[in-house]
């Protein structure tokens, strides 16, 4: 029998699955230069001839390779040749056009056979599906394999042998691979196992990928072609020795790392970790995933994971003390995302905005922004009282809360309205800020205010426009208010007459005409007539009326008629007439200037 199949598709396997958990995932290689790693995986179960019997489970094997490899080093760097595909030609065409196209000397191949091996005496084949019975023309020898792989640049091979007396490749391929391995001596056979469903060395490969911590033997998180045999090869031997066979898988070479091993966990049942675009949950214990050698990868925590509301867990460091939740790795080795638990203070207020806000890590103690003291908005303000803390009021500002759980801090502002009171004329007081709802009385606004002869009568309050009668007036204090104390003007009319009381004299409203008059003539033996007003009238009639639109004086005038005097005392008189005009002028041109400068001073 020939079973090369087992042998490669366990290296290749427990390459894959190096950790230390129970499932073992496969990440894609990550693009980019560098190492690449390429295979060709050939598996015959069927023959062409009927003299040549089948290989049970080679193809299997080879698939199950691939699909363990794929995931990791790319579909698109395997070739997988199976059954009635994997002839003669069809290797030799994989290895040196596809295979020498693509890979370079700094990448690493793979050569992997399952099916039939024997040997001539001379020479050791491995037998496509095309294997002639009676000849060794259609099978692959030593030698040829070794020339096709003379082909490539890269100067890390592996070969693995799953067949019959496929230990004697190990003398004619050394010269172009680094690796073999072989699942028996020269002079044995390689079994398969119909319990096992794999060729025994192949299964045991395999299996090295749920036993990572004996597989990999230097704990270096690389698993490689030395520590996958040495895993494999003794258990395969005890296997076949229980059913009496010898089965004594060969190595040969130095060693080639095969995998890297990423085991992701983190402190959380619900913690997440994304390795190269695949994600990963229940974390909790590690998980273990294969990843190619010499490349970069990508790994991510996820930076919150939501628990309820107000309760979260923050991503905090890698067990390493990285502390991006996102980074990239080269090596394998244990990542550990490590979540701390963290609560949600929410910092609101009744008006304004507030820092402090956000998430904390649990036991840590958080400080809110300091309120502001007043909020001014037009005639409204907001006058800072207190902090309350999930409903207690707390003194301070700003405060500290402990974080052992969600908070709610509520800074809260009474509200406050502006009252504004004025008056046409004199001082009202009143004006300020009042607390929301109150009840204000304005002051008492003085019922005349005199300014010489100007005065200033009170008549009514007007509040936000509306007549308020009563004095002083209360305000309800729902809003801001205008209250302004609403006054009429009088203007003093002075009257003067040296000879007949003048009526009219007093206080007139702005903008009334005052009534005044005088008698026209006064007297008997001398006798005066009305000669017209000065001042702020020049009407010559002696009831007239005078326009108030500010304080005036009039002054009426007058003339003497001393017809009778004259007869009396004649001359004398004349010199008296004389005498009275020249005084009378005096007294006019005085009381002209009093009244002038009065108005002066008045309008001063």
């Amino acid at each position: 029998m020939r079973l090369t199949r087992i042998a490669i598709i366990t290296v290749l396997l427990i390459t894959l699955f190096l950790p230390l958990v129970i499932q073992t995932d496969s990440i894609a290689h990550a693009d980019g230069t560098g190492v690449e790693y390429w295979a060709v995986i050939v598996g015959v179960y069927n023959y062409v001839s009927y003299s040549i019997s089948n290989v049970l489970y080679a193809d299997d094997d080879a698939t199950s390779l691939y699909q363990q490899l794929a995931p990791i080093y790319g579909s698109d760097h395997i070739d997988l040749i199976t059954n009635y595909s994997a002839t003669k030609s069809a290797v030799q065409s994989s290895i040196q056009n596809w295979l020498a196209q693509h890979e370079d000397s700094n990448d690493v191949v793979i050569f992997y056979f399952s099916g039939h091996g024997g040997t001539d005496g001379s020479n050791y084949y491995i037998c496509p599906t095309n294997s002639d019975p009676y000849s060794w023309s259609n099978d692959i020898s030593v030698y040829e394999l070794n020339n096709w792989l003379s082909v490539l640049d890269s100067n890390n091979v592996a070969v693995i042998l799953d067949t019959c007396r496929s230990g004697g490749f190990t003398t004619g391929l050394s010269s172009n691979s680094q690796v073999i391995m072989t699942a028996c001596t020269p002079s044995e056979s390689a079994y398969g196992s119909p319990s096992l469903l794999h060729g025994v060395f192949t299964y045991y490969l395999l299996q090295a990928t749920n036993s990572v911590i004996s597989t990999d033997t230097n704990s270096d998180y690389v698993i490689s072609t030395q520590e996958v045999f040495d895993y494999a090869s003794p258990k395969a031997t005890q296997w076949e020795a229980q059913k009496g066979n010898s089965q004594h898988p060969v190595y040969y070479g130095s060693s080639i790392p095969l995998f890297l091993i990423a085991s992701i966990s983190t402190n959380l049942a619900s913690g997440t970790v994304t390795l190269d675009g695949t994600q990963y949950t229940n974390l909790l214990s590690p998980r273990n995933i294969s990843l190619t050698p010499n490349k970069s990868h990508q790994i991510m925590a996820q930076s919150e994971i939501a628990n309820g509301t107000n309760t979260r867990y923050a991503f905090q460091s890698w067990n390493d003390g990285s502390t991006t939740p996102t980074r990239t790795i080269y090596q394998g080795g244990q990542y550990i995302a490590d979540y701390g638990t963290q609560y949600y203070l929410a910092i609101s207020a009744n008006y304004g905005s507030i820092s402090g806000g956000g998430w904390y890590n649990s036991g840590t103690t958080a400080s809110t922004g300091t309120a502001q003291d007043t909020i001014t908005n037009g005639s409204t303000r907001y006058v800072f009282q207190h902090w309350d803390v999930d409903g207690t009021p707390t003194t301070g500002n700003p405060i500290t809360v402990s974080m052992y759980s969600p908070h709610t801090a509520y800074a809260d502002y009474k509200t406050q309205h502006y009252l504004s009171v004025s008056a046409d004329h004199g001082t009202v007081v009143g004006t300020g800020w009042y607390d929301y709802g109150a009840v204000i009385s304005t002051g008492t606004a003085p019922e005349t205010i005199t300014e010489g002869n100007t005065r200033y009568i009170f008549q009514h309050w007007d509040v936000d426009n509306v007549t308020k009668t009563e004095n002083p007036v209360a305000i309800y204090m729902y809003h801001p208010h205008t209250a302004i104390a609403d006054y009429k003007t009088q203007y003093y009319l002075d009257i003067q007459s040296k000879y007949s009381d003048a009526s009219g004299e007093g206080w007139y409203d702005s903008d009334t005409a005052a009534q005044v008059s005088v008698t026209p003539v006064v007297g008997t033996l001398i006798r005066h007539k009305f000669n017209g007003w000065s001042g702020d009238s020049n009407d010559d009639y002696s009831s007239t009326s005078v326009y108030m639109n500010q304080p005036k004086s009039i002054v009426a005038t007058w003339k003497a008629d001393y017809l009778y005097l004259y007869l009396l005392i004649g001359s004398v008189l004349g010199v008296c007439i004389l005498i009275a005009v020249l005084l009378t002028v005096r007294i006019r041109g005085r009381r002209l200037s009093r009244r002038i400068a009065k108005k002066q001073k008045r309008y001063a």
